[in-house]
């Protein structure tokens, strides 16, 4: 952290608050102290993500919710873990081979749906219809 905070010139910097918004909260507000340089030179961002889960909606806008109160602008952005869905396969066995596991025993530690794939500007824009603001900050 050290070296980011001394040598950040030209760097953009995306906290990515995990599943569990409410814990993460706490996280962000002290780390926050920290990277104040960052925040004042408008290279800070939170990243928000849709990933097909079924609580989506409620952890986007709970980001959103943070990011007002913080003062820190969305970034909408995808987990990438493949280039293209149809490829998901390739990305379950490299999962497996890093986990140590053949697929038929992977069960839950593979991606539940293949959503984690590079996106282009209409795909990105359709899933966060109501905050283009974060969309135009990812392009």
């Amino acid at each position: 952290m050290h070296d980011l905070l001394q040598h950040h010139a030209g760097i953009a910097v995306t906290v990515l608050p995990a599943q569990s918004i409410d814990r993460f909260r706490i996280e962000v507000v002290e780390g926050l102290a920290t990277l104040g340089d960052l925040k004042r030179r408008d290279a800070l961002s939170l990243g928000v993500q849709r990933l097909g889960g079924a609580d989506d909606d409620l952890h986007v806008e709970r980001i959103a919710d943070l990011s007002r109160r913080l003062g820190v602008p969305l970034l909408a952005q995808n987990d990438v873990h493949l280039h293209a869905s149809e490829r998901r396969s390739v990305q379950d066995v490299l999962t497996c081979i890093r986990l140590g596991c053949v697929i038929e025993t992977a069960g839950r530690r593979l991606w539940p749906n293949d959503e984690r794939g590079l996106r282009n500007g209409a795909s990105m824009k359709a899933r966060f219809p109501v905050h283009s603001d974060a969309l135009a900050r990812s392009l």
